[in-house]
């Protein structure tokens, strides 16, 4: 099991890159972090974008052979 952590925001989660700052994106283009010390940062730069309402979640990634 792996434990990673993110944000989530009014419309999905954040994103947060070098060329276009934090925004609200869908899931599969979310930044995700290994350590939850980082989100604080984020969460700052999130919120002067004007990014409301940011929840800081964990996730878990169970690891499994798939058979469809």
């Amino acid at each position: 099991m792996i434990k990673l952590y993110a944000l989530k925001c009014r419309n999905g989660y954040v994103r947060n890159s070098r060329e276009e700052g934090c925004q609200c994106v869908p899931f599969n283009k979310a930044s995700v972090y290994n350590d939850p010390i980082n989100l604080e940062d984020i969460v700052s730069l999130a919120e002067k974008a004007g990014i409301k309402d940011i929840k800081r979640v964990e996730l878990t990634i169970t690891e499994r052979e798939y058979t469809p």
